[in-house]
């Protein structure tokens, strides 16, 4: 009966230090914005290599255990993957495609083969709002971080970088101590708890995630994320709207000028004559010639007929040369428009000839 209340003894003083154990043993606490992604580091000791490792969530030292992804089976979303470091003795947790409810408590696990009694480490994830900012390039901006007035006395400091791990060893940093970093400034109003960075002559390159952030003075590396930017730099908008306007205004301008063109080539009429070649019909005293195509010299003649029903031009040679006729023939039902005639030519077998045997004739342009 004494060794049955022995074991229980020893039972409840294992249980009990294996609770102090895992109360004193401290947090890894992990940081990252969303739709970004994290890797969660696992170290174990190397007796455990060989061992089944796993991350689960929420009361994950209890009997049920909600495993979210381990090793040797498959994960339970797409956006979770576990690979193994033997040599480091490192297990990694990606989480991929970050959700503000994927923000919590969790486990990293090595299975012992002692049921319970699995070796665990905690890990609080933090999952940050991405507040999205747009730029002009070549301008300047202002960009502004709240923090808490308990950061009041800690170092302020931006810096650039989608990993928190990786913002820290940025190049792109400014800070409360080193006030300016290149085209990067910072102010710290302590009164409002605001700090503000100012970019100056910003460029497509200052695209990205930066994090606002605070430390303690002699404790950088423990820093404390306060928000999240994603900034976003343009550098055609102002182009394109240049671009816009001076493709309107030209638009405009050929318009205008087409419509003048057009209205002033009404008033003027001088819209070209529709010539025709063909057999000359009802000439004077009724001959019938044969139309050729010959070389001809004109003039203007200008009607002062409004109405004619037609008109006759004379022969241009001597009284009896009769080589050249032309009919002008205009609408019976004239119009605002401005109409032509088809003119007819015909010439006689005596008609002169050039040097090198080709006939001649004049003519003459009819306008209404």
């Amino acid at each position: 009966m004494i060794q049955i209340c022995d074991d229980k003894l020893i039972f409840q003083l294992l249980l009990l230090v294996s609770v102090v154990a895992c109360e004193t043993k401290e947090i890894l606490t992990f940081t990252a914005h969303e739709r970004g992604r994290v890797e969660i580091q696992c170290p174990y000791e190397s007796r455990y290599e060989a061992h089944e490792k796993y991350l689960c969530r929420g009361g994950c030292p209890r009997l049920y255990k909600d495993k979210v992804v381990e090793s040797g089976s498959s994960a339970r979303g797409e956006r979770f993957s576990l690979t193994d470091n033997k040599t480091a003795h490192i297990f990694t947790v990606t989480i991929s495609d970050l959700r503000t409810e994927d923000q919590g408590q969790y486990w990293c696990g090595v299975e012992t083969g002692l049921r319970k009694w699995d070796v665990f480490t905690e890990i609080h994830l933090e999952i940050k709002h991405v507040s999205r900012v747009s730029g002009l390039s070549g301008q300047h901006l202002y960009i502004h971080c709240h923090n808490k007035s308990e950061l009041k006395n800690d170092v302020k400091f931006i810096c650039k970088g989608s990993d928190p791990s990786l913002c820290e060893t940025s190049a792109i940093r400014a800070s409360s101590e080193i006030k300016s970093n290149g085209r990067f400034s910072l102010s710290d109003n302590k009164s409002t708890g605001v700090f503000t960075v100012t970019i100056t002559n910003l460029t497509e390159e200052d695209s990205g995630i930066y994090w606002c952030g605070a430390a303690q003075r002699g404790q950088e590396h423990k820093n404390k994320w306060i928000s999240v930017i994603d900034l976003n730099i343009s550098a055609g908008l102002t182009l394109i709207i240049i671009m816009v306007m001076v493709i309107g205004i030209l638009t405009g301008f050929g318009f205008s000028l087409f419509i003048y063109l057009r209205q002033r080539q009404k008033k003027e009429g001088t819209q070209p004559t529709d010539v025709a070649q063909g057999p000359s019909k009802n000439l004077p005293g009724g001959d019938m010639r044969e139309t050729r195509e010959v070389d001809c010299d004109y003039e203007d003649i200008s009607s002062t007929l409004y109405h004619p029903d037609y008109s006759l031009v004379f022969p241009a040679f001597a009284e009896h040369d009769d080589s050249v006729y032309a009919l002008a023939q205009l609408p019976s039902s004239p119009s605002d428009e401005i109409n032509y005639s088809s003119i007819r030519f015909t010439t006689t077998h005596h008609s002169d000839r050039t040097s090198d045997g080709q006939e001649t004739c004049d003519y003459t342009t009819v306008r209404p």
